[in-house]
């Protein structure tokens, strides 16, 4: 019984077909816009003080009633959006910055691989003279003979 692979023929292999190796900075960035997003999230769910809300939901209903109760008039409730203007910026720094890290990673990762290009140099024509002059050389050496010589010699001349 033969087999079927000759045997000059390395056994073929089975397994994962390798794939291209890519660089990681895309996913770098793509994982640390995620966690940038992340974080401004959960700052800005966090609620700023005992009686405030958060940056996403500025109901400070607490610091209302305090102030309304006689705790201070009014003080409560405009410290309180005070607090949340203040961490509204690093929220919206971290979401913002988040966003653009993770897109450009997307971008990055999408782009086509660059393949460098190599354009040949333009072939030098031999002129005629050098033609007639390699040709002469054969006739001289004994490799073409002389009616060879003559026709080649009227086609150079010809094609002028």
């Amino acid at each position: 019984m033969s087999s079927s692979i000759p045997p000059n023929l390395p056994a073929p292999k089975f397994g994962r077909i390798p794939k291209e190796k890519k660089g990681g900075l895309w996913l770098v960035l793509t994982i640390s816009g995620l966690v940038s997003v992340v974080v401004g999230i959960s700052i800005g769910a966090t609620p700023v003080g005992n009686l405030c809300g958060s940056v996403f939901d500025q109901d400070s209903f607490a610091a209302k009633v305090y102030d309304t109760l006689g705790g201070s008039p009014g003080g409560a409730a405009r410290e309180c959006l005070e607090k949340i203007s203040a961490a509204a910026v690093p929220t919206w720094i971290f979401i913002v910055l988040g966003i653009l890290l993770t897109v450009t990673g997307v971008i990055i990762r999408n782009q086509p691989k660059r393949v460098p290009v190599t354009i040949a140099a333009p072939r030098e024509e031999k002129s005629i003279t050098q033609k007639l002059e390699e040709l002469a050389s054969l006739r001289d050496r004994g490799m073409i003979s002389e009616a060879e010589f003559e026709e080649k010699r009227r086609s150079f001349l010809e094609r002028m």
